[in-house]
C-alpha cells in the first residue's frame, strides 16, 4: 500500500516551527511525505460556494483548498492520498 500512496502535510509558509517539527517526526517513519504549501484564505477569491465559510470561518477555506490540492495531486499520480496537517 505504501508504494501506492501519495502522502503530504499542509504547512503555512509562516509556520516554520511546525515545519521543523514535522520534518523531525517524519524522519522516524518509513513514509515518503512531501510538504504542501498551505493556502492562506486571503488568497482564495470569494465565490458563492464559499460565501458562508468566508462569513464564519475564513481559515477553513484555505484549509479545504489546501487539502483538495493534495488529493488532486494523488489522483494525478494514480495513487491514494494521505493528507495531514502540520499539527498532527
Amino acid at each position: 500500500m505504501i508504494e501506492n500512496l501519495y502522502a503530504s502535510f499542509i504547512n503555512l509558509d509562516h509556520r516554520s516551527d511546525r515545519l521543523a517539527h514535522m520534518q523531525g517526526q517524519l524522519t522516524k517513519t518509513k513514509l515518503n511525505v512531501t510538504r504542501t504549501r498551505g493556502i492562506p484564505w486571503r488568497e482564495i477569491p470569494p465565490h458563492s460556494d464559499t460565501s458562508v465559510m468566508f462569513n464564519r470561518t475564513p481559515g477553513a477555506i484555505g484549509c479545504h483548498f489546501s487539502q483538495v490540492s493534495v488529493m488532486k495531486e494523488a489522483q494525478k499520480r494514480g495513487k491514494h492520498a494521505l493528507v495531514m496537517e502540520d499539527d498532527i
